[in-house]
């Protein structure tokens, strides 16, 4: 997929440098194969901003594109405000963006009188996940930190496992939580 990011990032570079109007048509293709690939890496967006401001951009695509860079705008705010604040159970399958090096706290509602516990199952990308272990803690709360060293994606999945010995029903699936961390330098 890096190849085609780079191919959206081309395209978009050459049509700035092109002494030809940029039309409506050539930016709804670019949009298109864009939307394709899935979400603009950092380059893109910046060659994107500069087809939005090149003078020979016509009104037609610079209106097309500012639609598209203001829904980039949005979504990404919204994860930073999501990454600033405690993720909770109702936050499962989001997406949070932090700065490298920041810390972000998972709070999970726990049934832990019943035995029940959530652990961490599975981790991908530069990034680690730890339950915390706090004096005088609720004990209906499972509370994890996430650490995100360095840029790159990082997803955690979160299982609630049952009491030792309690064999899970085929019928009743273990409680899941899913967060990614889009971490930017």
């Amino acid at each position: 997929m890096e190849r085609e990011e780079r191919e959206i990032e081309g395209i978009a570079w050459r049509l700035v440098d092109s002494p030809e109007p940029i039309s409506f048509l050539d930016v709804v293709m670019l949009l298109r194969r864009s939307r394709q690939v899935g979400a603009p890496v950092n380059d893109e967006l910046v060659a994107l901003v500069a087809l939005h401001d090149a003078p020979h951009t016509t009104d037609g695509a610079r209106g097309i594109l500012g639609e598209y860079l203001s829904g980039w705008a949005k979504r990404q705010q919204t994860q930073r405000d999501l990454g600033a604040r405690t993720v909770l159970k109702r936050d499962s399958g989001k997406t949070a963006r932090v700065a490298a090096g920041s810390l972000v706290r998972v709070e999970l509602e726990e049934r832990r009188g019943a035995g029940y516990r959530w652990e961490v199952k599975e981790i991908s990308g530069p990034g680690s996940c730890e339950p915390v272990v706090e004096a005088g803690a609720d004990l209906a709360r499972a509370v994890f930190t996430m650490k995100a060293p360095q840029p790159g994606t990082v997803q955690v999945t979160l299982e609630e496992r049952p009491p030792p010995g309690q064999p899970t029903r085929d019928d009743q699936a273990a409680e899941r939580f899913v967060l990614t961390l889009e971490v930017e330098p």
